[in-house]
């Protein structure tokens, strides 16, 4: 699997296993896919070009209130991104932080992807989730 791959089967794995379809933190990426931070951005860029991924950075990405940016806003972002590389915050744990930044698979590579069963199956399982507890109030 080359590194493109890679990374995008990550962003959608991340989206169908979370628990609301979220979009996983830069950062993540870099560090669930062991690849260099900027080596991550890169590949993010070529995606967002491609139309295969998307970036929310605002005031909560972790939600697509408004629709997701124009292609050159989102390169921006990144662009943003890797000036704010990282920032050390303490030495015992070593988290890293950048400007928030989350990626989402495209909607319309949602639809097409070749994982189409771990879409459905993650959207049966809030079904039934949801369903239950209803049942159980």
């Amino acid at each position: 699997m080359n590194k493109s791959d890679l990374v995008l089967d990550t962003v959608y794995e991340f989206f169908c296993k979370s628990n609301d379809f979220n979009g996983i933190p830069l950062t993540s990426l870099a560090k669930k896919t062991n690849l260099d931070y900027l080596e991550v951005v890169s590949l993010i860029q070529n995606l967002v070009r491609a139309g295969k991924v998307s970036i929310q950075s605002d005031i909560n990405p972790h939600i697509i209130s408004l629709g997701h940016f124009d292609t050159d806003t989102q390169l921006k972002i990144l662009e943003e991104a890797i000036q704010n590389k990282t920032e050390i915050l303490d030495a015992v744990f070593d988290v890293e932080i950048s400007s928030e930044v989350i990626l989402y698979v495209h909607i319309h590579l949602r639809l097409t992807w070749r994982k189409t069963e771990m879409l459905v199956n993650s959207l049966l399982h809030h079904i039934l989730k949801d369903l239950l507890w209803e049942n159980l109030n």
